[in-house]
Order: structure tokens, then C-alpha cells, then sequence
């Protein structure tokens, strides 16, 4: 499961209000919260190869999860079936290879969008 803490950042700026007044410092607090909720979802994944497709990767923005087809939103991978010449499939299968390794990193978390 990913670990995300709360960030807690002080940014010290120096400011001075007229040459009379000495230097003092405006103190900003930024804080980052949490994620909403927890990455759950675990599965192995493979490339998909053949008709049937439970946890495999397509290319690099379509995937297979426990049999649903899954298109990974604003993101558009270079095409490896159908490419347009040989540098956009060698490209597609860098992103296809990356996602493969971002699955099986560890924990994830589905939205709906």
C-alpha cells in the first residue's frame, strides 16, 4: 500500500514595510492533504497475449483488470498494432513496457471519469 503523509511546509520570505523598520519574516504554512481514500486494488499483471484477457496490458493507456477492459483516461499512447511507421510502435511499446511496471509496482486505485 502507498504511504502518503500530510507535508507540512514553512516558507520564510523577508519583507521590510519602510527603510526605518527592520527585516522580518512572513511565515506561509502550505499543507498538502491526504489522498481520499487508500489504494486497494493488487493484482499481477502480464501482457496481454490471446483471447482471453484477465490482468494483462494492451498498450500504454488500455489494460485488462479481473476481465474489464480499462481505458486510463487523458492519456493517448502511440498505437503498437496499428502504428503509422516503425519509431511510433517502438514508442508504444515504451509506454505498454512502463505501464506494465506501474501495475505491478504495488497497490492502485480505480476513479471512474
Amino acid at each position: 500500500m502507498a504511504i502518503i503523509a500530510i507535508l507540512a511546509i514553512a516558507i520564510g520570505v523577508p519583507s521590510r514595510h519602510s527603510p526605518d523598520m527592520p527585516e522580518r519574516y512572513e511565515t506561509t504554512t502550505l499543507v498538502i492533504p491526504p489522498p481520499l481514500r487508500s489504494d486497494t486494488l493488487r493484482a499481477r499483471f502480464t501482457l496481454c497475449d490471446g483471447p482471453i484477457r484477465v490482468n494483462c496490458v494492451v498498450d500504454g493507456d488500455t489494460f485488462w483488470f479481473r476481465g474489464d477492459k480499462i481505458r486510463i483516461a487523458d492519456i493517448g499512447a502511440p498505437e503498437i498494432f496499428t502504428p503509422h511507421c516503425r519509431d511510433e510502435r517502438q514508442a508504444g511499446e515504451i509506454a505498454r513496457d512502463r505501464l506494465l511496471v506501474l501495475l505491478n509496482a504495488g497497490s492502485f486505485t480505480l476513479v471512474s471519469g
